[in-house]
């Protein structure tokens, strides 16, 4: 993976993002603050690109969604596949501001 430039998760793991409060790869903290800077940073720079779209996970089992998507995109293709969300729930303690923060974010990005 490293060949390939993948280091997001494993042996040899580079943060995409200097940590602000969490160093620990093993630590929800730190994953969950990674992806609050990382999408903080991708949304503000291309938020307003009329060929740049961001794609909610969460709705990828929609396939209404999905067709808007590919409508969007001016594909001449009908969705294929079967998308299944994760149901899995989270019971780790958190930083209830930190998760704050990347919850009102993605309520922005859910827009």
């Amino acid at each position: 993976m490293n060949y390939l430039g993948h280091n997001e998760f494993g042996k040899n793991h580079m943060s995409w993002n200097i940590p602000k409060l969490y160093n620990n790869y093993n630590d929800l903290h730190y994953w969950l603050e990674q992806w609050f800077i990382f999408y903080d940073n991708v949304f503000y720079k291309y938020r307003n690109y009329k060929n740049c779209y961001f794609v909610n996970y969460d709705n990828l089992h929609n396939n209404n969604y999905i067709k808007q998507f590919i409508k969007i995109l001016d594909l001449n293709t009908k969705p294929n596949f079967q998308f299944k969300i994760n149901q899995k729930e989270v019971t780790d303690r958190f930083d209830k501001e930190l998760y704050l923060n990347a919850e009102e974010f993605f309520q922005i990005l859910q827009r």
